[in-house]
């Protein structure tokens, strides 16, 4: 732990647990974006519990 040598007693260490429930993303290379390679990201929401295409 050479950043955080106490760790998380330390008094220079935050954690932060972030929870999305959208999210939005473009990977040309793996082709994650909507056709016909438009500039517009795909998107997921979380409903109940598990990630789905955004509409």
């Amino acid at each position: 732990m050479s950043f955080f040598p106490d760790g998380p007693a330390g008094n220079d260490f935050v954690l932060i647990r972030l929870r999305p429930h959208r999210v939005e993303l473009m990977d040309f290379s793996r082709k994650i974006h909507p056709d016909p390679c438009g500039l517009v990201p795909a998107a997921a929401e979380r409903r109940e519990g598990s990630w789905s295409p955004s509409r």
